[in-house]
């Protein structure tokens, strides 16, 4: 039953998909974080095992090393607990500043700082940048169906494209203004979107050319797209140029022919 939930819940699929999107990037924090933790905890631990085979502090003394520092797996759990906040910190660090040295205060609380400030800072932002990024895709990929979807409902003709007449009707639909509000336009400027899609002027617009645009229009320009109107920008300038340079010779011939047939006229008078 929770599986059949999941199904017809829209939303609680779009979480669950970008739960499984951030998964990747935790795998590796975590990895990361355990690596940073194994680190400090082999430093800690044989500070402390160093301190004991001294002999220089009392067995009780001894025995409160050897509860938070007696070996690498006791360090590793103390450290994990102090920076998701499973025992106080100070609780960890008082030991070793008492029992071994206050130069550990320092190194400990360095590790406090960049452990908690640092790491999982990151690690909450590469995960929240993962699932923005897959609910970004969902959402694309539903604007898309969505799109065909009318498109096909409105294609009176069958021949799989929309012409002006269609794309108006459609656009009257309450799923295509909630688009066109998503888009930050107004019903009325449909004639323009359709005239900005229909670039080459045939008076129909095929429906790949329509959910392209409109995926285009929702999003921030890509570095491709930025590309190709460069591109773009840069062939009509030379085009202009080559134009010109046309016009202007053939200005130049017409003055020749000009003054040619005005000196013939005047020999003739």
């Amino acid at each position: 039953r929770m599986i059949r939930a999941v199904r017809i819940m829209a939303e609680l699929q779009r979480l669950l998909r970008s739960i499984i999107a951030s998964l990747r990037a935790l795998f590796w924090a975590i990895v990361l974080l355990f690596m940073f933790i194994i680190m400090f905890g082999l430093f800690f631990t044989q500070i402390v095992s160093s301190v004991r085979k001294g002999g220089d502090i009392s067995l009780e003394d001894e025995e409160m090393l050897k509860e938070k520092w007696g070996t690498l797996f006791i360090s590793t759990q103390v450290l994990y607990q102090s920076i998701t906040g499973g025992i106080d910190w100070s609780d960890a660090m008082t030991p070793l500043e008492e029992e071994v040295s206050v130069w550990m205060v320092p190194v400990f609380m360095l590790f406090i700082a960049f452990g908690l400030l640092c790491l999982i800072n990151v690690f909450t932002g590469v995960s929240v940048e993962a699932a923005l990024a897959q609910g970004s895709y969902d959402q694309t990929r539903f604007v898309s169906t969505l799109i065909r979807k009318l498109c096909r409902d409105f294609d009176t003709s069958g021949d799989d494209a929309i012409d002006k007449d269609e794309f108006k009707l459609m656009c009257d639909s309450k799923q295509m203004r909630i688009i066109f509000q998503d888009l930050d336009l107004d019903v009325s400027e449909a004639d323009v979107f359709f005239d900005l899609v229909d670039f080459d002027g045939v008076g129909s617009v095929a429906m790949q050319d329509i959910i392209t645009a409109v995926v285009r229009l929702r999003g921030q320009a890509r570095a491709m797209d930025v590309s190709i109107l460069s591109r773009q920008i840069q062939q009509f300038s030379l085009d202009s140029v080559s134009e010109r340079e046309f016009i202007r010779s053939c200005v130049h011939k017409l003055d020749s022919h000009v003054r040619f047939v005005q000196s013939q006229l005047g020999q003739v008078c």
